[in-house]
């Protein structure tokens, strides 16, 4: 076998380089958001070798975030390299940049010459055991465990942070800012919003059914937690006194991944806290009197590390990554992740669960209102806004099931929940002239500008722009089985399957003729939503997208775990997406308020995690 291997290893020396998509793929859009390049590119690498090692891998050329690069260059790189291996363990976190590396780098060996499949045996593991002490044990290095780690610190506790994945920071990169009140911006600003304001509107949104102590407790601490971020580097930027509802408590902080980078590298590296990636929490220690004491977990390369503390906080992210618990707690699978939670697979509600911990009455997948298809990825392009524009919308039977307008008005609450109830996939219909009027002007183009003031007023501004790509979008669902186009109605339900054709033809038929009337006797949508279907006709194939899961532990207002009995489990703190009690369903209208809980739950968790563990 060596001699195989030597020789599969045989290589013409010299430098070679290739390319392979990453992240971002070329003609997508999405990633410009979250501060990756406005036209992305496939990621080039160049791997130099001699005539049997690979002596230098390089990525020369990569559009995907940084936060997804640096990880993949200091960590896998180097192993790749070390081990003559391209079986090397991918950078959890970053998992498409590192595909493409590897991708790349067998290109690269075989234009060398080299059998890759001699290159493919895998590092050994390690058979290490390792221990560390600290106060406080913060499992997840996300944005909530990001906050509660700081917070720990700077109470005074010693502090660990285990991350799974290569990089932190979670998705934190995401979002551009939180729902507060009272913060000093807001008041500088002239914002006279109270944190009863806040907290009235979070009712009214409820009405009433969260757990209204923590629901408080949250909104107190908002403000609080924007002036704390303020002074620990983050920028900014209050809402316009002439902010919509929705908008009205909104600090915008800006996305990417760069605050939370400077919250490492300024303050808790600096302050002594110890970071460990790529370190899986496995499950907690008990005491014999039911306290927390400490936390098993696993790096990469095998190596059991026990941790012993006094306290832990758990900031996992949620389970959106673990299809199986997505399918026991939330009633079903079928959704599309949109990559940004596979990390996430309910660790932490799992071995809270283990320990003693109740699950929360309401467990919800945190939907997003775009169109989504599991085969094409709508969601890195535009084509996913055209859900704003309210056409019809059917069922697997392709029945109609829904007044249009909840996609406009309350797209990630009542939208969402209509879609959701009908289970599995539903199909968003488009006439070719309704595609050429947005691919034009966007939404508020085929609407000829009149529905302009009515489409701001929501997320669904985000569709008054032109969507360029909406047609070459719609060919490639159409090549690959997730669109069909119609000349008649009969042909385009033969094309998509349902299950009586007969009982499409007649939802189109009648959805027409409300339309001619005027008026929706069926579901209420509003006259100016009202658009005849004309022929050809589009059917596309759509399955509701998710960001993650909202609620999982229950937690009182201290953030405490609490067990079977509604009693505190000494020692056992649950922060962001992981806790119940926060959310209910359908999901909050007030914007980017699961960042406000991220934070606010993670300063609060911190905090008394840290002065629970001083006192012990």
């Amino acid at each position: 076998m060596g001699c195989e291997g030597a020789a599969g290893r045989a290589m013409t020396p010299g430098t070679y380089t290739a390319k392979a998509p990453g992240k971002w793929l070329p003609g997508t859009v999405d990633g410009a958001r979250f501060g990756a390049a406005a036209e992305p590119r496939l990621v080039e690498v160049a791997v130099t070798v001699d005539e049997g090692a690979i002596t230098a891998v390089e990525i020369t050329d990569c559009t995907d975030n940084d936060h997804f690069v640096r990880p993949v260059a200091e960590r896998m790189i180097p192993a790749i390299i070390e081990h003559q291996s391209t079986a090397v363990d991918v950078v959890t976190g970053a998992t498409r940049t590192s595909a493409a590396v590897l991708r790349a780098t067998e290109d690269c060996l075989r234009q060398a010459g080299a059998d890759v499949e001699a290159f493919r045996v895998p590092p050994p593991r390690v058979d290490a055991d390792e221990s560390v002490a600290c106060d406080v044990c913060v499992v997840g290095g996300g944005h909530a465990g990001t906050i509660a780690a700081l917070r720990a610190l700077e109470e005074g506790a010693s502090v660990l942070v285990l991350e799974k994945a290569g990089r932190i920071g979670g998705r934190g990169f995401c979002p551009s800012g939180v729902s507060a009140a009272g913060a000093a911006v807001e008041r500088e600003a002239g914002i006279t919003l109270t944190a009863d304001d806040l907290y009235r509107q979070l009712y009214a949104e409820t009405a009433g059914r969260a757990n209204n102590l923590l629901v408080r407790a949250i909104v107190d601490d908002s403000g609080p937690m924007v002036d704390w971020l303020v002074d620990h580097g983050f920028r900014a930027t209050p809402p316009r006194p002439d902010a919509r509802p929705d908008e009205a408590f909104m600090c915008d902080f800006g996305r990417g991944q760069e605050k939370f980078q400077r919250l490492y590298d300024d303050y808790l590296l600096p302050g002594g806290a110890r970071v460990m990636t790529e370190t899986r929490a496995l499950d907690l220690r008990l005491s014999d009197e039911g306290a927390v004491v400490g936390v098993e977990a696993q790096r990469q390369d095998d190596t059991r590390v026990h941790v012993a503390c006094k306290a832990v906080v758990v900031a996992t992210g949620g389970f959106g990554g673990n299809p199986a618990l997505l399918k026991r707690l939330c009633h079903s699978a079928n959704f599309f992740d949109r990559g940004l939670t596979t990390q996430c697979a309910g660790d932490g509600v799992l071995m809270c669960e283990r320990a003693g911990a109740q699950l929360g009455p309401e467990i919800m997948p945190h939907m997003q209102e775009y169109l989504a298809n599991p085969v094409c990825n709508f969601t890195d392009n535009l084509i996913k806004y055209v859900t704003y524009a309210g056409f019809l919308t059917v069922n697997q039977e392709g029945k109609r099931f829904m007044n249009e307008c909840l996609n406009v008005e309350d797209a990630m609450g009542s939208g969402c929940a209509s879609l959701r109830v009908q289970g599995g996939a539903y199909y968003y219909l488009i006439s070719q002239d309704q595609v050429d009027a947005i691919q034009d002007g966007g939404v508020g183009g085929y609407f000829g500008g009149h529905l302009d003031d009515y489409l701001s007023k929501s997320v669904a501004s985000r569709a008054l722009v032109p969507i360029p790509n909406l047609q070459e979008s719609l060919d490639d669902a159409v090549a690959r089985g997730q669109a069909w186009r119609g000349d008649t109605a009969e042909e385009l339900a033969a094309k998509v399957g349902f299950p009586d054709p007969a009982v499409f033809v007649a939802t189109l038929e009648r959805y027409n003729e409300l339309c001619r009337r005027g008026v929706d006797e069926d579901f209420g949508k509003i006259t100016q939503l009202m658009n005849e279907h004309a022929m050809p006709l589009y059917a596309i194939r759509s399955v509701i997208p998710i960001m993650g899961t909202l609620g999982g532990v229950k937690v009182n207002e201290r953030l405490e775990a609490l067990d079977d009995g509604d009693a505190p489990i000494r020692g056992l703190y649950v922060a962001g997406q992981e806790g119940s009690g926060f959310y209910t369903y359908p999901y909050y209208s007030t914007r980017c308020i699961t960042t406000t809980y991220a934070y606010s739950s993670g300063r609060i968790a911190g905090r008394n995690a840290a002065r629970l563990a001083l006192a012990r």
